[in-house]
């Protein structure tokens, strides 16, 4: 039986672009002879296999003598692919092409040739400078200061040494301002990735806490760009994470300012330009700004056109994709269109399909959740079951508390619609652990449990209609609170119960209320 084994060099073969692969082959055909041409060899079989197999791999070059050293081999090939990538992307990016004059500037001052080296590093330094990337330029600083050792400190004088030092404390005081921003960012997105927003006064205090970091920061004179950036963004997350939206909403706005203003950050940073452009959206759809969010909607699609067929960036071709489809998606369930929603799914699953393993556990959760709504919303319950199953079946979102959370509870609806009722009562025992063991049985959860366990015991009809009514009377009078009212984000219960109550259709009483809403705002 054939072996099948994870190996690091068929994920770095099959993440390769066809203009990647293409490259890589022409650099290998310029060495025609010994292990080079083993290079390719192995190179073409290993990228044909869709699962690795160290076995079937070893039958075919039976008898070749690379198999003597086969580990080294895979080992050497995996450089050299590295090595055929460092020399594709070395364009491709500011830091990259700064990296390489620094190199350069090494090589010329092991030749005694000081001068030149020195000449090479000012312009890694005015390019850096002019990308405002503070580490860099600190590192390239350091290396200034060996050259002026190894010159016995000829070409300078006191006076610049002072100018130095002090030049080296502001980069410092930025770099540090840097860190401690990225620091209490990650403190808040690692606290929003497990538990989501806010559901009582003690969530928030813990966001508060987080948040309030950012005043005990020192005042940075002239902060760069990136000091600017970072502080918007946590500005943003921090009211997001409390349900201030019109807060948010502003904070983003001065990021999208920075970027209009700055065409290089939209070039050298496209993956926060698309998420900032994303929360836009969402939250000028929550405040109503209903024209406003179709502007930034149609500025994100225009965007995922032009870079999807132009950037060899795998991990923001899976940014673009996740980010589009999810708003998209929330965009049309938002309007009762979900119809038009579910027309779109099997572009949403193909791409799920398509990028597999390398979209993360949380992005593919938050869209396998919404393709189930929508297949829900469309009588569809078998699907949306199935749906669901790649959210509570993978075993990398046990932390993930507030997506797993809800997709326990649309579970319970979707076996009400499979009409379900012994396997439904189970499920709910099941749900009610999880959700205390979690501690996010709040009353929102609270409130649809109470609903199933009082439905399974009932059998009659027009009693069931009673269930229905009570647990949208009790739904109606939870949205008056912030904090339970957050519960319909993830789908809309209220809507759902309704529905049944009124004996419509969940998309035709979605939709009136849509209606009713721009009304009101018109």
């Amino acid at each position: 039986m054939s072996s099948k084994v994870s190996d690091f060099l068929h994920e770095l073969i099959h993440s390769l672009t066809k203009s990647e692969k293409r490259y890589f082959k022409l650099l290998s055909s310029r060495h025609t002879i010994g292990e080079e041409n083993n290079y390719i060899l192995l190179f073409d079989f290993i990228d044909k296999q869709e699962i690795y197999d160290e076995m079937e791999l070893k039958l075919h070059f039976k008898g070749e003598s690379f198999l003597n050293k086969l580990s080294i081999t895979k080992k050497r090939l995996y450089d050299h692919i590295l090595n055929a990538l460092d020399n594709f992307h070395s364009q491709s990016n500011i830091e990259s092409q700064i990296f390489k004059m620094i190199h350069s500037a090494e090589i010329l001052s092991h030749k005694t040739l000081y001068a030149q080296a020195k000449k090479t590093l000012i312009s890694a330094e005015k390019l850096a400078e002019k990308n405002e990337l503070t580490n860099i330029l600190i590192h390239i600083r350091t290396k200034f200061k060996v050259l002026l050792e190894k010159n016995n400190y000829i070409d300078i004088q006191e006076k610049q040494l002072l100018e130095i030092l002090k030049e080296d404390e502001s980069l410092q005081d930025k770099s540090r301002d840097e860190s401690n921003l990225w620091n209490i960012k990650s403190q808040l997105f690692q606290h929003m990735a497990l538990h989501g927003v806010a559901r009582t006064d003690k969530e928030k205090v813990e966001y508060d806490h987080i948040f309030a970091q950012l005043d005990k920061l020192p005042n940075i004179k002239d902060p760069n760009t990136e000091s600017i950036y970072l502080r918007n963004h946590i500005k943003s997350a921090y009211f997001f994470s409390i349900q201030d939206m019109s807060k948010s909403f502003e904070a983003l706005k001065d990021n999208l300012q920075l970027f209009k203003k700055q065409d290089k950050l939209i070039n050298t940073h496209p993956d926060r330009y698309f998420s900032i452009l994303t929360n836009l959206v969402y939250t000028a759809e929550h405040l109503c700004l209903l024209d406003t969010a179709e502007v930034y909607f149609a500025e994100l699609k225009k965007l995922e056109k032009e870079y999807s067929t132009t950037t060899q960036d795998i991990d923001l071709q899976i940014k673009l994709f996740s980010t589009v489809s999810s708003i998209e998606l929330s965009m049309l369930t938002q309007k009762g269109n979900y119809l038009e929603a579910k027309q779109i799914l099997e572009k949403v699953k193909n791409g799920l399909e398509s990028y597999g393993h390398s979209i993360s556990s949380i992005r593919k959760a938050y869209l396998w959740y919404k393709v189930s709504c929508i297949q829900l919303a469309n009588q569809e319950p078998q699907l949306a079951l199935k749906s669901l199953r790649k959210i509570l079946n993978d075993t990398d979102l046990d932390k993930k508390e507030d997506i797993v959370s809800f997709a326990h509870l649309l579970e319970l609806f979707i076996y009400i619609e499979l009409d379900d009722l012994e396997y439904l009562n189970y499920a709910a025992r099941s749900t009610k652990r999880f959700l205390t063991s979690r501690k996010r049985f709040f009353t929102f959860e609270k409130e649809l449990l109470s609903f199933i366990s009082k439905y399974v015991t009932t059998k009659n009809k027009f009693d069931r209609i009673e269930r229905w009514e009570s647990l949208h009377s009790s739904l109606q009078e939870l949205t008056k609170d912030p904090y339970q009212a957050s519960g319909l984000e993830y789908f809309d219960f209220l809507t759902w119960a309704e529905s049944r109550t009124k004996n419509l259709s969940f998309i035709e009483l979605s939709r009136m209320k849509f209606l009713k809403k721009l009304k009101n705002v018109a």
